[in-house]
């Protein structure tokens, strides 16, 4: 995360079997306030509906059971984020 500018950070990983996936790290909109967390880490892409309204954003974490990194740093939520992906 570029914190001048607010944009999302792109990182390329390699998982243990040698697979590479793209993370993007996202500052959490709301400061965590639907997600539990200040950093989110994506595979490929956030969702949109965690930039959303405040409505949409609520009903996405409250149903969102899919992998996504949390943590209190953007290095956090990508250690998290890849903790879970080499679990599965």
């Amino acid at each position: 995360m570029d914190a001048a500018t607010g944009k999302a950070d792109m990182t390329d990983v390699v998982l243990m079997d040698s697979v590479t996936l793209t993370v993007i790290v996202i500052k959490d909109r709301y400061t965590g306030c639907y997600s539990n967390a200040l950093y989110t880490a994506w595979v490929n892409r956030a969702p949109d509906a965690v930039d959303d309204s405040d409505a949409d954003c609520l009903n996405f974490w409250d149903s969102y059971r899919g992998l996504v990194g949390k943590g209190e740093t953007a290095e956090a939520a990508k250690t998290d984020l890849l903790t879970r992906l080499n679990a599965v």
